[in-house]
C-alpha cells in the first residue's frame, strides 16, 4: 500500500465527466467551514442588535430620568411660589398693588329679601 493520496479517476465513455476524490473531499471541508461560519456570523449580527437596542433603551431610561428629576424639582419649586403667594400677608400686598383696596362700611350694601 501506498501512503500517497488516493486520485481515484472516474470516466465515462464520452470521457466528458471526471471525478476526482481530491475535490470531494475539498468540497466537504468548504462545506464544514461554511456550516460553522454562518452561523457563527448570524449568532454574532444577532448579538450586536441586542447590545445595541439594549444600549438604546439604557440611553432612553437615561434621558427619561433626568427629565422626571427635572419636573419633580420644577414642581416643587412651584408648589413653594404657590405657598408664598397664598399668604395672607402677599395677598394683600398684591391687591393693594394692582389697585383693589379694603371695603369702607359706607361701601357695604345690604338687602333684605322678604
Amino acid at each position: 500500500m501506498s501512503t500517497r493520496p488516493a486520485l481515484i479517476y472516474t470516466c465515462a465513455v464520452d470521457r466528458q465527466h471526471i471525478i476526482r476524490s481530491m475535490d470531494r473531499s475539498f468540497m466537504r471541508r468548504i462545506l464544514l467551514l461554511l456550516l460553522f461560519i454562518v452561523p457563527v456570523a448570524v449568532l454574532t449580527l444577532l448579538i450586536i442588535q441586542a447590545n445595541n437596542r439594549l444600549f438604546q433603551v439604557g440611553k432612553q431610561i437615561r434621558y427619561l430620568e433626568y427629565q422626571k428629576s427635572r419636573l419633580e424639582d420644577e414642581r416643587l419649586s412651584l408648589m413653594l411660589e404657590k405657598e408664598k403667594l397664598l399668604k395672607p400677608e402677599v395677598v394683600v400686598r398684591k391687591a393693594g398693588e394692582r389697585g383693589l383696596a379694603p371695603l369702607t362700611p359706607a361701601q357695604v350694601k345690604t338687602l333684605y329679601v322678604e
